[in-house]
């Protein structure tokens, strides 16, 4: 994929006064290539087909998860670090601990109603 947005590489510029009277052919362009929109010599934007941004936009997501699982996966290995001597019932019984703590909290801030044994 990344490949295929590499490849077509080919970019035009264009002021942002042509741009505006060409628009229908700036439109076609982006099909072939990426389009610069400039505006007093300098580049403002850049206008490129919806195939291509869509592309862009899942590279973007897939980047964003592998990131995501690369901080979970050093967290798991800082935490495994940690909790070196820690015991199967340690580790049950801290569980419930933070799980108790959480539903506690949940229930006075109101998120949760509770109706205990009458």
């Amino acid at each position: 994929m990344l490949v295929d947005i590499m490849v077509n590489m080919l970019v035009k510029n264009i002021s942002a006064s042509d741009a505006k009277t060409r628009f229908g052919a700036v439109m076609n362009w982006t099909n072939k290539m990426d389009v610069v929109v400039e505006s007093y010599g300098e580049p403002k934007m850049v206008l490129l087909s919806y195939t291509k941004y869509k592309k862009i936009v899942e590279l973007r997501e897939k980047y964003k998860r592998e990131m995501l699982l690369d901080q979970m996966r050093s967290l798991k290995k800082r935490i495994k670090k940690r909790n070196v001597g820690l015991k199967r019932k340690d580790i049950k019984k801290l569980a419930d601990r933070f799980s108790s703590e959480i539903v506690v909290d949940l229930i006075k801030e109101g998120k949760v109603k509770y109706e205990g044994a009458s």
